[in-house]
């Protein structure tokens, strides 16, 4: 079928998604579902958040979140799945910050790919969606936060063919599922 809108009646089947991709984070399906949950405009960034489960280490980050949007720093998300003999096989996105209005920089939002749909190009297809729409929009660069996580090596090598490049690192991030230490990698690529 291709490339969908994420709409509130797949929105289950999208954080169920997310949950099988990134069960190495501590995030839960409440954590995951408040964040298409604001973007899809089905709550408050209040009531998402209300109902998260915080960890310690991602509580600052959350009430950042939280301060960011209410200034009006986050103007919106979007978000597209791909969608495979009636079921949703990959997912992406794009925030748009407000600064990035004044920057003409956009953020690449949750990107994944379920694994039985994986080695189909269903990434490929996604990502390069993710990138014309950001030029569609005149954005001139786009940024992601990704990690230096195995479960994400192939990610990292689509990356790269695609031009995103790391242009910083932060060190020491652990996550309690699988008890590793990794980094942040922000990565850049002018469009």
């Amino acid at each position: 079928m291709g490339i969908v809108d994420l709409t509130r009646e797949r929105l289950e089947e999208t954080v169920s998604l997310l949950q099988r991709v990134f069960s190495y984070y501590k995030y839960s399906e409440e954590d995951f579902k408040a964040s298409f949950e604001i973007a899809l405009g089905i709550k408050s960034l209040e009531e998402a958040l209300s109902k998260t489960e915080k960890h310690p280490d991602e509580i600052k980050e959350a009430e950042r979140r939280l301060e960011e949007l209410r200034a009006g720093v986050i103007h919106s998300d979007t978000y597209w799945n791909y969608e495979e003999l009636t079921k949703i096989a990959g997912l992406i996105g794009l925030t748009i910050w407000k600064e990035g209005i004044k920057t003409r920089e956009v953020w690449l939002g949750w990107f994944c790919v379920d694994p039985e749909f994986r080695g189909r190009k269903i990434g490929s297809i996604l990502l390069d969606y993710a990138i014309d729409k950001a030029k569609e929009l005149e954005f001139k660069k786009l940024l992601l936060l990704t990690t230096d996580l195995p479960q994400e090596n192939a990610a990292q090598v689509l990356y790269e063919s695609r031009g995103l490049k790391v242009y910083s690192r932060l060190k020491g991030f652990r996550t309690s599922k699988i008890g590793r230490d990794y980094n942040t990698l922000y990565r850049a690529m002018d469009l």
